[in-house]
């Protein structure tokens, strides 16, 4: 035999014992292990092989794809499966001529070598003249995924990311229609984020449930499917297509995985020329939502450093930092265009007494509960941040001084008529201080804004808290002087 020829393993939960793979050595095979990323495989890693070794035991599916993107690069090796049984799930490889053989757990050495020599005998059998295999179209070069990676991983904004997929599937797709669903795990549905076609605009209009229609039925299952007659398969939905006109006839449809878990799907309708999706078009686009699945989390990830950098963890709002540079860039907007800018500063009168008595977890559940109530009661222009402690503080962008104690005056109304702790059965009533400054008339740079605030909320706690200072007044009276703190 040949020395130094490659066995591909495909081995993820570790199955091939040591004593196998040196057995393999010493036949003079060189033993080629692949990680769990099929977009890692390269050409210098597949040169040489001849035949995949795969273990499964549970139909993991990411043995599917690492199988299936070295089918993509080499589409006659041999492939051998060592699975429960020796039984090859027939829908391990749609295509024939990836049908492995099948070999029963745990991989014996003399029955792996015996299943190799015959299928590396066959292998001449195996390869088809160019024009019998199937006229999808050829296979996309691998070196032409890895200029899709590089591109999909040069960015970490998400509005980025998506654009870059929509233009490669664009590029590399040949179908009337596609779209790419994100999964919204807190609302637990999938929203279209990309859709193309004519009736692309109508169709984001929509959201499914994960098991909802063939894209929901991918995302649940985290398996790819290809279906011949959309209208007769019982997992299709039709009401999209009876909304916006269009005709599925056709669909291929595959997850976005990453670690283990589906961020949402890539779906095709009608390939291009009226015949159906086939595995080469599987293969293929599986191939390309890896690379878009690692872009989508890692732009993810960046996305939640980026939130959590500027949003406070007890509350959900913002915090102190972020609120600094929202209102320098405010306080700049309003002297470039000559316009006013306010902040209401707000503080909890005797929340003391909340964690006294009912301890420090549910104090910062009362904080949680009074961030969210101020919050749905601004403008989405304004921002509320926590300030520290038990204190907030608004921005109030083109707002000026009388219109800012109005609006504090309707916040501390809101607090002081608000139960907290009402799901707990503790129906807890607070009241809040609020102190107004406004640009230009009180002051001239951020770091005045927020004093004169502070002070004005003080000068609201010295008279009893439960109020706003200074209050709105008639035009052409004075305000209340301010005490400093």
């Amino acid at each position: 035999m040949a020395p130094n020829r490659g066995i591909l393993t495909v081995d993820p939960a570790g199955l091939l014992p040591a004593a196998v793979r040196t057995r393999l050595t010493a036949e003079g095979f060189r033993v080629v292990p692949v990680g769990r990323n099929p977009a890692l495989l390269t050409p210098r890693q597949m040169k040489g092989v001849v035949a995949v070794l795969a273990c499964d035991r549970t139909a993991d599916r990411e043995v599917r794809r690492l199988v299936a993107s070295a089918l993509a690069l080499e589409p006659h090796l041999p492939v051998l499966l060592c699975c429960p049984g020796g039984e090859v799930d027939p829908h391990f490889a749609p295509d024939p001529r990836h049908r492995p053989v099948g070999l029963p757990l745990p991989p014996d050495a003399d029955a792996i070598l015996g299943a190799l020599r015959q299928a590396l005998a066959e292998a001449p059998a195996r390869i088809r003249p160019p024009q019998a295999l199937p006229t999808a179209g050829p296979l996309i070069p691998l070196e032409v995924f890895h200029e899709v990676g590089k591109a999909l991983t040069s960015t970490l904004q998400l509005s980025e990311v998506l654009n870059l997929i929509a233009d490669t599937t664009s590029r590399f797709v040949q179908c009337e229609a596609w779209s790419l669903l994100l999964l919204d795990e807190r609302r637990q549905e999938l929203r279209f984020e990309i859709a193309t076609g004519p009736q692309g605009p109508q169709v984001k209009q929509f959201r499914l449930k994960p098991g909802e229609g063939l894209a929901g039925w991918v995302a649940r299952e985290g398996r790819a499917c290809l279906v011949e007659n959309a209208g007769a398969d019982p997992r299709f939905a039709p009401h999209v297509d009876g909304a916006t006109g269009f005709a599925t006839r056709t669909i291929l449809c595959v997850p976005l995985t990453s670690k283990g878990k589906v961020l949402g799907v890539i779906e095709l309708l009608n390939k291009q020329g009226g015949g159906a999706f086939d595995d080469r078009d599987l293969t293929m686009v599986s191939i390309l939502a890896d690379y878009a699945a690692i872009a989508i989390e890692n732009a993810r990830l960046y996305q939640r450093a980026e939130e959590l950098a500027v949003t406070d963890d007890v509350t959900g709002i913002h915090n102190s930092r972020y609120f600094h540079q929202l209102l320098e860039r405010e306080l700049q907007r309003a002297r470039r265009y000559a316009r006013p800018l306010s902040v209401l500063f707000i503080d909890l009168d005797q929340f003391k007494e909340v964690n006294d008595t009912h301890g420090h977890q549910r104090g910062s559940q009362v904080l949680r509960e009074v961030a969210q109530l101020l919050k749905a009661s601004i403008r989405s222009v304004d921002l509320i941040a926590r300030y520290g402690g038990d204190e907030f503080i608004v921005v109030l962008p083109d707002t000026d001084a009388a219109t800012a104690a109005g609006l504090g005056e309707r916040l501390r109304a809101t607090v002081a008529r608000t139960e907290f702790l009402a799901p707990e059965g503790l129906r807890l009533r607070l009241t809040a201080s609020f102190g107004v400054a406004a640009h230009p008339d009180d002051a001239q740079t951020k770091e005045e804004l927020v004093r004169v605030a502070d002070q004005a909320m003080y000068q609201a706690k010295a008279r009893g808290g439960n109020a706003v200072w200074p209050l709105k007044v008639p035009a052409g009276r004075r305000r209340p002087s301010r005490r400093a703190r």
